[in-house]
């Protein structure tokens, strides 16, 4: 519009020179001055597109580049699962206990070529059954172990414990990664085994840790105030929870015990006067260990791992942490002595019982289920 504008006035000009009028000079110079400017910004213009154009174009292909590598990414972030696998190692275990002589097929449904057993039926069972370890040795074969608390069926007709064995189960999983399987994401699952059962030993058992515990020891105080108040308010429902924290939560309810006592109490960090009046905003880490009653009167220890603030010279419960602090969080574990006590050493931690317990064992989509036959105490 600006060209056009002075279009305009340079044929008002030419009239006027038609009509006898002489055309100022300062009109021509600013003319040609501002045609002169537009040709240049015009020029400049068309070179940033030319030279832009490659730019452009390069930019394009990286990002046509990158999206494969992301959408590999994401897709790499999907992790296979042992829960599949680890619950058909529990019910494969629990159906081999007890299998025996012409009950053989529930077993068979997890091992098809399993041999006949020449021993009554429900000689052995187990109270628990729990998995331990699960790796995947081949995409979509796992090894998994399993500790069992096994029952062995006496002379008498009574069951008693026979210990804990552990068991290493071959499984093939058949399905996508959510089910242990190497195929698509969500598609249906199955199991089998590909051996029997192999007794082992007990894995190995790591040493206590070094915890990040070692300051104050105390008794009394108002650091142990707050939290005896704290946990007396959240485990038996007695006093006002919030006056002890700052973060959301509620006590137990129905809360599980009518009592709380402070065994010990041990600070992060070494405090040159734990009952003085703290600074604002200092934290600090506690260890306590409790014992709690219940309502039949029966006394258990627990133990909690809190985080406390300073606000306006008093401690408060901040958190509640969901592990204790380690001393070193980068050092290697030590493994632990074996215990004592060896698979299949009788143990009197549990009763006999006069008929086994059904073991609740989870049921898998896609999985072999096998029937739940009542179990019935056969004498050997």
């Amino acid at each position: 519009m600006a060209l056009f504008s002075r279009s305009k006035n340079q044929a008002a000009h030419g009239q006027h020179a038609a009509q006898g009028g002489a055309i100022h000079p300062d009109d021509w110079k600013a003319s040609t001055s501002k045609l002169a400017m537009a040709s240049k910004a015009a020029t400049y213009g068309l070179w940033a597109l030319v030279i832009s154009g490659p730019l452009l174009g390069a930019f394009a292909l990286v990002s046509a580049g990158a999206s494969p590598e992301q959408t590999t990414s994401q897709e790499a972030v999907v992790t296979k699962s042992s829960t599949g696998p680890e619950a058909f190692a529990v019910r494969y275990i629990s159906a081999s206990l007890r299998a025996g002589k012409d009950a053989m097929d529930e077993v068979r449904t997890f091992y098809p070529t399993f041999p006949d057993l020449k021993f009554p039926p429900n000689s052995r069972t187990a109270s628990q059954i729990t998995p331990l370890q699960a790796r995947e040795v081949t995409p979509g074969h796992w090894s998994v172990i399993v500790a069992a608390d096994v029952l062995a069926l006496g002379n008498n007709g009574r069951y008693a414990p026979d210990g804990t064995h552990y068991y290493q189960i071959s499984v093939l999983a058949v399905g996508g990664p959510d089910a242990g399987g190497a195929g698509k994401l969500g598609s249906q699952a199955a199991y089998i085994a590909t051996s029997m059962p192999a007794e082992t030993g007990a894995p190995p058992q790591l040493g206590p840790p070094a915890l990040a515990y070692r300051g104050n020891q105390l008794t009394s105080g108002p650091i142990v105030d707050l939290v005896s108040g704290y946990l007396r308010a959240y485990l038996t429902g007695i006093g006002d929870l919030s006056r002890f924290t700052t973060f959301p939560q509620r006590p137990i309810s129905p809360p599980p015990y009518t009592t709380v006592t402070i065994k010990d109490l041990i600070t992060s960090e070494q405090l040159d006067n734990p009952n003085g009046v703290p600074d604002d905003d200092a934290t600090l880490r506690v260890l306590v260990s409790v014992e709690v009653t219940d309502r039949a009167g029966r006394i258990y220890p627990l133990s909690y791992a809190l985080t406390l603030t300073a606000r306006g010279g008093r401690w408060e419960v901040t958190a509640r942490d969901p592990v204790p602090a380690l001393a070193d969080p980068q050092a290697t574990p030590t493994i632990a002595p074996p215990p004592t006590q060896q698979s299949g050493a009788p143990s009197t931690s549990q009763p006999a019982t006069a008929t086994p317990p059904t073991p609740t064992n989870p049921v898998l989509p896609g999985a072999p289920q096998p029937p739940s036959p009542t179990v019935q105490p056969t004498r050997p």
